[in-house]
C-alpha cells in the first residue's frame, strides 16, 4: 500500500468530489480514479458509494479514513524525525579569540545531547579581519565585532595582567603600570601581518612598546617569555594558568580606566551549516538556564 494512495484517498474523502480532489492534488481525475480503484482492489472492498450527487464514504471507508489519518500523522512524524536525524550528524567549526571555560561547558553539554556532531575549535588565526568571510560556522569574539550577528555573551574580562619570567627583576612587584614597562622588551603574536590587540592597547594609551619578539602561536609566546627577559600583556585567565605552569610570573597591570571587555558566542544570521540550527538553539537555551544548570545536569 503506497503512502501517496492513502494521501489521495484522504483528499477525496475531504472533498467528496473526484474533480476537486484531483485539482488540489495537481493530477488528472482519471489518474486519481485509477489510484483509488487500485487501492480498493488491494483492500478488497469499496471505500465510496458513487452517485451523480457525488461520493460518500462506505462504512468500511469511514473506518479506513480514521486509520489513514493516523497513518499519515505517523508518516509526517517519521519524515520530520528522519530530517532531524540528517541534521544531527556532521561537523561544526568554531573560531575563538580566547579560551573560555563557559564555552567549553556549553559545548560539552551540547555534544551530550547531539553525540553525532563533532566540534572543531580554531584559534584566532582562523578568524579573518572580516570573520564572516571565513569558512567557520560560529565565533567567540569581542562584542564590538559582532556586526549585527546573533549570539550570547560567554565571557568578560575586567583586568589585565603582565606575564614574565619568574627571574625578571619586575617579577617581585605586586602590580605594574605601563610606565614600569618602558624598558622592557615585549612579545606579541601576529596574524595576517598585524600585531595582536595588546599592541593597539599600549599605543592607544600613549605607550610605545619595544617589540622584541613576534610569533604566531600563544604557546610560542610563552616559550619566549619563559626563556628570555621579555614580557607580554594578557587577560585570559585560562591561558595565564598555562603560563604559570611554565614558571612564568603573572602580575596585575594597573590601568587608569576600568577594563571591561565582553566576548560573545556569535553565529551567522543565515547559517551556511544546517547544524547551526541545533547549536544556536542550544546556545540560547544555555544562556537562559545558565551554566550552573548544565554543569549539574
Amino acid at each position: 500500500m503506497e503512502l501517496e494512495s492513502i494521501k489521495s484517498f484522504i483528499k477525496i474523502a475531504e472533498t467528496n468530489n473526484m474533480t476537486l480532489a484531483a485539482e488540489e492534488l495537481n493530477m488528472s481525475p482519471s489518474a486519481l480514479s485509477s489510484a483509488l480503484q487500485k487501492l480498493e482492489k488491494e483492500l478488497g472492498y469499496s471505500l465510496f458509494d458513487r452517485s451523480v450527487k457525488g461520493m460518500k464514504l462506505t462504512a468500511n471507508g469511514k473506518y479506513f479514513l480514521e486509520w489513514a489519518k493516523k497513518n499519515e500523522s505517523f508518516r509526517d512524524r517519521l519524515v520530520a524525525d528522519m530530517d532531524r536525524s540528517a541534521h544531527t550528524k556532521g561537523r561544526i567549526r568554531i573560531g575563538t579569540m580566547i579560551n573560555s571555560d563557559t564555552l567549553y561547558i556549553m559545548l560539552s553539554a551540547f555534544l551530550e545531547r547531539y553525540p553525532g556532531i563533532q566540534i572543531e575549535l580554531y584559534d584566532e588565526k582562523a578568524i579573518l579581519d572580516n570573520y564572516l568571510m571565513s569558512a567557520l560556522d560560529a565565533f567567540l569574539i569581542p562584542k564590538e565585532d559582532m556586526q549585527g550577528q546573533p549570539g550570547i555573551k560567554i565571557a568578560q574580562r575586567t583586568s589585565l595582567l603582565v606575564m614574565m619570567n619568574e627571574k625578571n627583576p619586575l617579577a617581585s612587584r605586586e602590580h605594574l603600570t605601563l610606565d614600569d614597562l618602558k624598558d622592557a622588551g615585549f612579545v606579541f603574536t601576529a596574524h595576517n601581518g598585524r600585531l595582536d590587540w595588546t599592541y593597539d592597547y599600549c599605543t592607544g594609551h600613549g605607550f610605545s612598546p619595544d617589540v622584541r619578539f613576534v610569533c604566531e602561536e600563544f604557546d610560542d609566546k610563552l616559550d619566549l617569555i619563559a626563556n628570555s627577559d621579555a614580557v607580554a600583556i594578557g587577560y585570559n585567565t585560562m591561558r595565564l594558568l598555562r603560563a604559570q605552569m611554565r614558571k612564568i610570573k603573572v602580575i596585575p597591570l594597573l590601568t587608569e580606566e576600568k577594563v571591561h571587555m565582553e566576548f560573545w558566542f556569535v553565529w551567522r544570521k543565515k547559517p551556511i551549516n544546517p547544524l547551526m540550527d541545533q547549536l544556536s538553539a542550544f546556545a540560547l537555551e544555555f544562556d537562559q538556564k545558565g551554566r550552573e544548570y548544565f554543569s549539574k545536569n
